[in-house]
């Protein structure tokens, strides 16, 4: 946004840059964003590549919603646990993956015991 309100006081791009310590490339693109798409445009979009890794940190973290899981008698399947950590931490795993990392730490780790089905039979 500096960069916009400085080109529109009519500073030139190379001044601009050098005031805000940025690339001329940084600030031209910022310019040609909000001339394209308007504010919306200057909104930071999602970065390219590979998405950030596990580590040992954000197994710490699920170690800790488990424990404080299993305190409230409460369960969660990897599938929850995945999207937990997605939203929460920013770190995508696969459920598969991810119960393997937990078993391989020995967290007290539970399946939801399954109802039967609507029979009352096992099948």
């Amino acid at each position: 946004m500096e960069c916009i309100r400085l080109a529109d006081l009519g500073c030139p791009v190379p001044r601009i840059a050098a005031q805000l310590g940025v690339d001329q490339a940084t600030v031209r693109r910022a310019i040609h964003r909000l001339a394209c798409d308007g504010l919306d445009g200057l909104a930071d979009r999602p970065s390219r590549g590979r998405p950030p890794r596990l580590d040992s940190r954000d197994l710490d973290a699920v170690e800790e919603l488990l424990a404080q899981a299993a305190g409230w008698n409460e369960t969660w399947t990897p599938a929850q646990l995945a999207g937990w950590l997605a939203q929460a931490r920013g770190v995508t795993i696969s459920p598969s993956r991810l119960s393997v990392l937990v078993r391989q730490r020995g967290c007290g780790w539970t399946r939801p015991h399954r109802s039967p089905g609507p029979s009352g039979a096992a099948g």
